[in-house]
């Protein structure tokens, strides 16, 4: 499922992205008071290696590598204060030492998939995760982690596994909820996203993103009023959340509802001056009330702010040919031309040429 689009006129009304994913959880220290490790494999850290911090904490841990290059705990330990200090490539290769010196070490599995994740390495990542998993099973923190690392890869069916597990093991966790009404929105099944966001909010009634996301799954449903509800919810729980002031004026401009529309794109704009999509939609549905000039004055402002918005130079050669002005209207379009061309947008660069044509 893309992004929502109103076809109006002479081009779409801008929605945002489907959902806002709430972001992975960060480490912050991965083996100090985590609990992770038993009490046996405590004891057989480098003391000094274990109670170090900072530069001081990675020397004591290198000392101990040298000393006893077999113990993968020692490695496991220098690896997170490694990604502390900053230092994420050596971090990796701390812990790979780690799961090779001791292949069952699950927590250093899942520990070195976040390490790949944050270098880039999505692959590497899930390999980590269901590694750690095939060693435990049960793992909460696990199954996040891959979940996520699946609904970013596109693997949003692995998602739904991953994230179905883990309500399984955290019911009360309204996150879960959250990360699998995202991959269920991802994969276009907006009914599903409609219902785990529900239970989403019965955990946690006060997160404007799931109302958010909420109206958006309600919007691609064809349920304007209830994606109305929710994007309003949303404003009131975080009266600066642009993007749903944004998607409602878009389900509001649907319903028929023009003037309630203008009202969110001017408090959008209000918020952020520079919101290029609020000042474009805002010219649209100015231009289906009919309200020329000043459809022609955000049309511009949008190019102001970006003067590679093709669709705005569209939009306002539309709107100067109509008022008259043939000059003007074939400068727009041959600029909103020259970019659609340059952005593969073959549709839209015939639009525009037959709009040329009409000038000749």
């Amino acid at each position: 499922m893309g992004a929502k689009f109103v076809r109006v006129f002479l081009g779409l009304l801008l929605g945002s992205s489907p959902y806002i994913p709430p972001l992975q959880a960060q480490v912050t220290d991965l083996f100090r008071g985590s609990g992770l490790l038993s009490r046996s494999a405590e004891s057989s850290l480098d003391k000094q290696c274990l109670e170090g911090k900072g530069d001081a904490g990675i020397r004591a841990c290198l000392k101990a590598t040298n000393a006893d290059p077999q113990n993968a705990y020692n490695f496991y330990y220098l690896g997170n204060l490694q990604y502390l200090s900053g230092d994420l490539s050596a971090a990796v290769q701390s812990l790979k030492r780690a799961t090779v010196l001791r292949k069952s070490f699950a927590e250093a599995h899942v520990y070195l998939g976040f390490m790949l994740s944050k270098s880039g390495d999505p692959a590497g990542a899930i390999e980590s995760y269901r590694q750690a998993l095939a060693l435990r099973p049960d793992d909460a923190v696990t199954h996040e982690y891959l979940g996520i690392e699946l609904d970013r890869s596109g693997d949003y069916a692995g998602a739904i596994g991953s994230f179905t597990k883990l309500i399984t093991l955290t019911p009360g966790s309204a996150s879960a909820h959250i990360n699998l009404a995202n991959a269920h929105s991802s994969m276009g099944n907006d009914s599903q996203a409609v219902v785990y966001y529900g239970q989403a909010l019965a955990l946690n009634p006060d997160n404007p993103l799931t109302h958010y996301n909420l109206g958006n799954a309600q919007y691609n449903l064809g349920d304007r009023p209830g994606a109305v509800a929710s994007y309003k919810k949303a404003i009131a729980l975080n009266p600066d959340f642009l993007r749903a002031y944004t998607e409602l004026g878009l389900a509001l401009f649907d319903m028929g509802d023009k003037e309630g529309a203008i009202a969110y794109y001017r408090r959008a704009i209000a918020i952020k001056p520079d919101a290029v999509e609020a000042h474009y939609n805002l010219g649209v549905t100015l231009t289906a009330l009919g309200q020329r000039e000043q459809a022609i004055q955000s049309y511009r402002q949008a190019i102001l702010l970006n003067g590679n918005f093709a669709k705005a130079h569209l939009a306002l050669g539309v709107e100067l040919q109509d008022s008259g002005d043939l000059a003007g209207a074939k400068a727009s379009y041959r600029t909103a031309q020259n970019l659609f061309t340059s952005q593969g947008k073959t549709i839209d660069a015939a639009e525009v040429n037959a709009r040329l044509a009409t000038l000749k």
